[in-house]
């Protein structure tokens, strides 16, 4: 169906519940670029528990905070979560707390194999929570972290959890301010990981 052109907020409601009923059974479901805020974050995570046929959701440039992505990690550790891909850049999941809960639920899924979380105000503080998720994830092929202020300590941890990771084969850390040395360790498990020399 089409969607709405008009910014979401807690007014217009309706028009995000009209546009996800005629959705339901959907692979894709776009939202991307309607600042839908943390309250559309919420109302795509009920609906996808209830209808779990999406394979794709888009969320880019929507206002998400952690918040925001503590509602959508409710979906996502669901049993009957279908969702392959996940599109969250251009939010501010790293701004407020929540994202460490998001994570820790990533840690433990199997279906999400690709994840964007470009350009969403995650630094250094942020780096445990990541390394943590990759390490302990199975399923993950793809993540993009482009535009975010890892700096060191946010390398050097994302770096730990890759060391430990066996799956995940593309890392997009562009801008995210890591020292080269890190950049090339990462470099190295990812291409472990291609090349199956685990």
């Amino acid at each position: 169906p089409a969607l709405f052109d008009v910014r979401l907020k807690g007014s217009l409601a309706p028009q995000l519940d009209a546009y996800l009923l005629g959705a339901r059974f959907a692979p894709t479901l776009d939202l991307g670029d309607k600042h839908v805020g943390n309250f559309g974050a919420y109302r795509v995570s009920r609906f996808v528990l209830d209808h779990p046929f999406a394979d794709e959701v888009i969320l880019r440039n929507n206002d998400i905070t952690g918040e925001g992505a503590r509602f959508l990690a409710d979906a996502l550790k669901s049993p009957a979560a279908t969702i392959r891909r996940l599109d969250l850049s251009q939010n501010r999941v790293g701004s407020l707390m929540g994202f460490d809960v998001f994570c820790r639920v990533l840690e433990r899924n199997m279906m999400l194999v690709e994840l964007n979380l470009a350009d969403n105000f995650l630094g250094p503080k942020d780096g445990k929570a990541l390394g943590t998720m990759i390490a302990g994830n199975r399923k993950l092929k793809v993540l993009d972290l482009r535009g975010n202020r890892l700096e060191a300590l946010g390398g050097e941890q994302v770096c730990s959890g890759i060391e430990g990771n066996p799956v995940l084969v593309t890392l997009k850390m562009e801008g995210c301010e890591v020292p080269l040395e890190v950049q090339r360790e990462i470099l190295r498990c990812l291409e472990r990981n291609a090349f199956g020399t685990w």
